[in-house]
């Protein structure tokens, strides 16, 4: 984000993008109507539950959903669309907005968890994370990551993957029990690797293990991931550096 103004209303967040990129999860409180408004001068896009972005360029307005709705309206509060989970929108004045497929990066790295343990990934330059700490923790702090909790301890968290090098899975144990994880990674859609990860967990034990991504490209948005390498999991042992979250 390069500069934006935000002010809070009496049913929400407004954020005015004055030009960059802003990236947000959005929660849906119980018995509240508030909403978070991503706006320009000309548009605006609100959503009440889910991860959404918006972006102001010298092009027009764009914005996106990863998880959930999203209602793009004009200044003169008309609705230009109406995007669901994996879509996004380009307007521009006196243009029709057509919604389309949102493609934060041609190579993913997708981890699936069931039972009790939640899963956390670490970009490999270890500033930025995706996915959960605790059942009522989640992290997002990635650019086009997708982070989902299902029903009956499942977790979901899909990450960028076209830069190369090591992404840190973290798993803490919500419970005692066995889990277990499935690491995968696909380019332009088609499956490039699937492993299965199998164990048991106790309550508070946190698990971890290298996933190295080696990567044809040097634009991670359009690189392909070639290889992929998945080290044993290893217990926590305070050597890591911590991952820092912070939420606003």
């Amino acid at each position: 984000m390069k500069q934006a103004s935000t002010s809070r209303g009496a049913s929400g967040i407004r954020i005015l993008i004055h030009a960059g990129r802003v990236w947000a999860r959005v929660v849906r409180v119980a018995g509240s109507r508030s909403n978070l408004a991503l706006e320009s001068n000309e548009y605006t896009a609100t959503a009440r539950d889910g991860l959404i972005g918006a972006e102001q360029g010298a092009e027009g307005f764009v914005c996106w959903t990863r998880r959930g709705e999203l209602s793009l309206t004009n200044r003169s509060g008309q609705t230009e669309a109406v995007l669901m989970a994996g879509q996004r929108a380009w307007a521009r004045p006196s243009l029709p907005v057509t919604p389309g497929p949102f493609v934060p990066s041609a190579s993913v790295l997708e981890i699936r968890s069931t039972g009790p343990v939640l899963p956390l990934v670490r970009m490999p330059d270890g500033r930025v994370a995706a996915g959960f700490l605790a059942e009522d923790v989640e992290v997002n702090q990635v650019f086009g990551s997708l982070t989902e909790a299902g029903r009956g301890q499942r977790w979901l968290v899909e990450v960028p993957g076209g830069t190369e090098g090591a992404y840190t899975l973290v798993l803490s144990g919500a419970a005692a029990g066995p889990f277990t994880v499935r690491v995968s990674t696909r380019y332009a859609g088609f499956p490039v690797y699937r492993q299965e990860i199998k164990g048991d967990v106790r309550p508070g034990e946190r698990l971890y293990s290298r996933i190295t991504l080696g990567v044809k490209g040097e634009d991670p948005r359009t690189a392909r991931v070639v290889e992929t390498r998945v080290d044993p999991l290893r217990v926590w042992d305070g050597a890591e550096p911590a991952v820092v979250v912070t939420s606003w």
